[in-house]
């Protein structure tokens, strides 16, 4: 197992977005653990229970826990994505964050790969511990000059603390990659296009339609390439040429919602 944290550099590009739509087209098996230190959005997006959650792991991990029981405190999203969805507010989740250290030992000795929505990273602040634990940190941003501007401090303060990182796009406008490659000196990753499939992942619509192929070719090449970081040793990367299908999805859409396409 490797631990892969999302964050931002602040605003709200869409992490937890992200990290389910990756988590979607992810070449092992993923679990998606929500850490946002603001509070969850999970549950109330999807219409999920409170509890199991982060907050019971978190009381578990007191304990200690091994990996067998990390899945008992999961919910299971659309078909096949599994999430650990946290409660809503900074006051308790900062509760359940104080015990995130004891947590990764479990995390990490499990079968596949944890993706976890740390939501927003201030290079000001230490490190939460599930990003300090990380194998990978993939910093989400929109290319607009707000969010931009943010991006240098928070990838230096990775490198100081030797996390590696990758940057990954919410759309390619108005700065497509290379121009923003070529003004801050790091390398995109990827691209998550501003497209109608992403509404799966939003709670906002089923998010199928003409756009799903595009869509799901730019995921599969990036989660290709991030699992390559994480995994370089490993084989199972890469697509067959065949469209690619997310392994979560929402139920297929209606005749109906068909025709209003």
């Amino acid at each position: 197992m490797s631990l892969v944290a999302l964050c931002s550099a602040g605003a709200s590009p869409g992490v937890t977005t992200t990290a389910l739509a990756l988590a979607a087209w992810w070449p092992r098996p993923a679990l998606v653990v929500e850490a946002d230190p603001s509070g969850g959005v999970l549950a109330a997006r999807f219409g999920l229970e409170a509890a199991p959650g982060l907050l019971t792991l978190a009381a578990a991990a007191r304990h200690g826990i091994g990996p067998e029981a990390v899945r008992d405190h999961a919910q299971t999203l659309g078909e096949r994505l599994t999430v650990v969805v946290a409660p809503p507010g900074a006051r308790r989740m900062a509760g359940a964050l104080g015990a995130a250290a004891s947590l990764v030992p479990a995390l990490g000795a499990l079968h596949g790969d944890v993706l976890v929505d740390a939501g927003r990273v201030d290079p000001a602040w230490a490190l939460p511990a599930l990003v300090g634990a990380a194998s990978l940190v993939v910093v989400v941003a929109r290319p607009r000059l707000d969010e931009l501007r943010r991006l240098p401090d928070v990838l230096a303060a990775l490198a100081e603390a030797g996390r590696p990182a990758a940057l990954v796009l919410r759309g390619a406008r108005p700065y497509p990659p290379r121009q923003v490659e070529e003004a801050l000196g790091a390398v995109v990753a990827g691209v998550v296009p501003d497209s109608r499939a992403a509404g799966a992942f939003t709670g906002g619509g089923p998010g199928w339609g003409p756009g799903v192929p595009r869509f799901g070719y730019a995921l599969q090449s990036l989660t290709s390439e991030l699992a390559a970081r994480v995994h370089p040793d490993a084989t199972e990367h890469g697509g067959n040429g065949a469209a690619p299908t997310p392994r979560a999805a929402r139920p297929a859409p209606s005749v109906e919602q068909e025709a209003r396409w």
